[in-house]
């Protein structure tokens, strides 16, 4: 423990001291754009290194987890080195480019460490995670579309690969960031803060990407150096909640299953109602891409309140059997205790 809270202490004053020479712009330009790509390279093999550390002292699902996310974060270590290089060295912002395959390297160790925690579940929960994901998913998009990601399908629109780059980036990660916060709802109460960082870690990370998207898109990305704060404390936050990845349900089949609690039951139509608000006026004047996050979403609810009812009906029923079980057990110990004393 005290070791942990050393390596702590020294990520947040480290990630402190990065954030206040950044947007102080101490040294002027030059050193300011060595300090934005090298030490977002730091900041991203400290979380590889958190992660690669958790998984020797885990098992099963739970290493799994933290060496994907230890594989994932390394990616983009590479990635922002090669950037770093384009940057500095070769004076370049090719996009997309090779950095961009570190970077997605990332966002698919995030799917599947998540994915690994997933499957912990029974089946019928999984099913539920992931509706309620598409539901959460589709109607931030629909919101993050009409405020800032349609100028970035504006500019780009003429070259397919570098609008689905770009594009892939903030949706790609507001889905994950829906899964990894439905299943913190889920989550022991004593292993909620581990997750809560790296829940928290992926919002700064997916702010920064979206940041980056829009500013790209409208040429305004060359001296907007606080777009890195985001992605540095986004990995300080991995790194700091990697060590402990909770086991969301007990292996044992003889253990009560939890009936969901109702901030998980009802979190999914918060977005939606926000995202309705937003895109309402867009929807009127037909813009056709909402269109079709409005059909998914709908659909989505849909089949998921079938999941709810089924689910529900089970756990109930399982609730109810062992509670017989458990008072014929009680009976049972309660007749042979009187036998033995006549």
């Amino acid at each position: 423990m005290p070791h942990l809270r050393g390596v702590t202490a020294g990520a947040v004053v480290i990630g402190v001291g990065y954030t206040v020479w950044l947007l102080g712009g101490w040294g002027g330009q030059t050193v300011i754009r060595v300090l934005d790509d090298v030490g977002l390279v730091g900041f991203a093999l400290f979380a590889s290194l958190r992660a690669a550390h958790a998984a020797r002292l885990t098992h099963g699902r739970e290493r799994a987890a933290c060496l994907s996310i230890a594989i994932g974060t390394a990616g983009w270590a590479v990635g922002e080195a090669l950037w770093s290089y384009y940057d500095l060295v070769a004076n370049q912002s090719p996009f997309p480019s090779w950095a961009d395959a570190g970077y997605v390297t990332f966002l698919v160790g995030v799917a599947l460490c998540l994915g690994f925690l997933l499957t912990a579940y029974p089946p019928a929960t999984q099913l539920r995670v992931l509706l309620d994901g598409v539901i959460v998913g589709a109607a931030l998009f629909a919101a993050v579309w009409v405020t800032l990601l349609e100028p970035v399908y504006a500019a780009r629109s003429s070259d397919l690969l570098s609008l689905t780059v770009s594009l892939a980036y903030p949706v790609v990660d507001i889905a994950l960031i829906t899964v990894a916060m439905l299943l913190l709802l889920r989550a022991p109460a004593e292993k909620r803060f581990k997750l809560a960082m790296f829940t928290g870690g992926l919002v700064l990370i997916a702010a920064s990407d979206t940041a980056f998207a829009y500013l790209t898109a409208v040429d305004g990305f060359y001296d907007s150096h606080f777009i890195a704060v985001g992605w540095a404390w986004g990995f300080v936050c991995i790194g700091l909640g990697a060590p402990c990845m909770p086991r969301p349900q007990p292996d044992d089949p003889h253990a009560v299953a939890q009936v969901p609690s109702r901030t998980s039951v009802w979190l999914p139509y918060v977005p939606v109602l926000a995202s309705a608000a937003v895109c309402t006026p867009v929807l009127i004047s037909g813009l056709g891409t909402l269109y079709v996050a409005a059909l998914v979403t709908v659909g989505a609810v849909m089949i998921r309140q079938f999941l709810v009812i089924g689910e529900n009906r089970r756990l109930l029923v399982d609730a109810a059997d062992h509670a017989l079980r458990d008072s014929l057990t009680g009976l049972a110990n309660r007749t042979l205790f009187q036998d033995r004393l006549a």
